[in-house]
């Protein structure tokens, strides 16, 4: 199954809604379960929210292979994103009068 330009459209309509009507622990496990399949995406963005938006307590709801998914995004593809991030914004500071400033390099 191939996800449509629709669901990739409708991330932030998503997050709005589960913002406000909640997530269920079946949602997220049922997305999470995707992430070894061709609907790969919707268990990094499940991921993503969840990591964004539960405390350490919710997460111990998720069943145990539900975690080990959950952890297996973290380490393979969120944290990884965050690290290029953080390179794009030291390269914008070298370069800033604030980080010239400041010594920060």
């Amino acid at each position: 199954m191939c996800l449509s330009l629709e669901w990739f459209s409708g991330r932030v309509e998503r997050m709005q809604k589960w913002d406000a009507n909640g997530l269920s622990i079946v949602e997220a496990e049922m997305a999470l379960d995707e992430y070894h399949t061709s609907c790969y995406p919707v268990a990094i963005e499940m991921a993503e929210y969840i990591f964004q938006n539960w405390t350490a307590r919710r997460l111990t709801l998720l069943s145990s292979d539900a975690r080990a998914v959950l952890f297996e995004v973290w380490h393979e593809v969120i944290s990884k994103k965050e690290t290029e991030n953080n390179k794009k914004i030291e390269a914008v500071l070298k370069d800033s009068e604030i980080g010239k400033k400041r010594n920060m390099f």
